[in-house]
């Protein structure tokens, strides 16, 4: 009867392993890119504190930003799927791209010149 016991603990302990073997596994695939990219004026002086939002379509998930003083706006990491870039900064027109295709490992560079 101990045996039994033992035998099932053995087993018990087995399949944890496995599971958590195979979560980490899957948490490590998980597939992402990135977004970012440089906001300038007209005269290419770069415009610091842009209001950057990347709206994932299918999920309808919104990521939001600012640029840093060179103008300059990332999103490291975002799940791969189809996204509207929205630039808004007071005194300029709204600049929107839309349909960025995001796929494992892509870095996309988007730029934007705004009026």
């Amino acid at each position: 009867m101990l045996r039994a016991t033992w035998r099932l603990t053995l087993d018990t302990s087995f399949v944890g392993v496995v599971i958590l073997f195979y979560s980490a596994v899957l948490l490590w695939g998980v597939a992402n890119g990135s977004v970012s990219g440089t906001v300038t004026d007209l005269s290419g002086a770069v415009i610091p504190g842009a209001h950057i939002t990347l709206v994932n379509t299918a999920l309808n998930s919104t990521f939001r930003a600012a640029c840093d003083i060179q103008g300059f706006y990332s999103f490291p990491s975002i799940p791969v799927g189809h996204y509207d870039l929205i630039i808004e900064v007071l005194g300029f027109k709204t600049k929107k791209k839309k349909n960025l295709k995001v796929d494992n490992d892509d870095e996309l560079k988007i730029d934007a010149v705004m009026e």
